[in-house]
C-alpha cells in the first residue's frame, strides 16, 4: 500500500515570500526589508534581547480621502511575520473609531456598513499643487493623539511606516519626524 504524501516543512523564507506575493513588486522590497529585520530578531533574540517595533500607518495628506474598509495590509503582513519575535505597537492614523476615548475627540460619519469619513483638517498644499484649485486636507487621527501614544510607548528599536499611495509622502515624513523627535534612535 502506498504511503500517503507528508507534507513538506516549508521554511521561513517560503512562508515569507507567500505571504507577501500578494503585493507585487513592493512586496519584493518588503521582503527584503522584513528579512533584515528578522535578521536582526535573530542575532538580538540569541542574545536574549527583545526588540520593541513601532508600526504606523501615516495620516494622508490629499484633495480628499474616504474609508472604504481601507486597512493597512502590508504593515499587518509584517506584523503577522514578527509575531512572538518582537514586542510589537501599532499606531493607525486612519483608524476612525481609535478617538472615541480620547479628550478631544471628533465625531466622523460612518454608513450601515462601515464606511466613512476621516478625521481631517485643512492643511497647507504643498508647492507642486499650488495651481488646483481645491482645498488639501490632512486625513487622520490629531497628531497629539501620536505624540502621546509615543511618550507612554516608546523607546523602539525598529520604527516601520507604510503608505498606500507615494504621493501621500507628507504623512509618512511628518510619522518619521514625530518618531525621531522622540526616540533619536529608533
Amino acid at each position: 500500500q502506498p504511503r500517503a504524501a507528508v507534507p513538506q516543512q516549508r521554511g521561513y523564507s517560503d512562508r515569507l515570500l507567500a505571504s507577501v506575493s500578494f503585493l507585487g513588486v513592493s512586496g519584493q522590497i518588503k521582503c527584503l526589508l522584513l528579512s533584515f529585520i528578522l535578521g536582526a530578531l535573530g542575532v538580538l533574540g540569541a542574545l536574549g534581547d527583545i526588540l520593541r517595533v513601532l508600526l504606523v500607518n501615516p495620516p494622508i495628506y490629499d484633495f480628499t480621502a474616504y474609508d472604504f474598509w481601507s486597512r493597512p495590509l502590508g504593515l499587518l503582513a509584517v506584523a503577522g511575520q514578527l509575531r512572538g519575535r518582537a514586542e510589537m505597537r501599532l499606531f493607525d492614523f486612519m483608524d476612525r473609531t481609535a478617538n472615541r476615548d480620547w479628550e478631544g475627540a471628533v465625531k466622523v460619519r460612518r454608513d450601515d456598513v462601515g464606511r466613512g469619513e476621516y478625521i481631517s483638517q485643512p492643511a497647507q498644499r504643498p508647492a507642486i499643487w499650488r495651481d488646483i484649485p481645491r482645498r488639501y486636507w490632512r486625513f487622520g487621527l490629531p497628531v497629539e493623539m501620536f505624540d502621546e501614544f509615543l511618550a507612554a510607548e516608546a523607546p523602539f528599536d525598529f520604527a516601520l511606516i507604510g503608505t498606500g499611495m507615494t504621493y501621500w509622502y507628507p504623512g509618512v515624513r511628518e510619522a518619521i519626524d514625530r518618531v525621531r523627535h522622540r526616540g533619536p534612535r529608533t
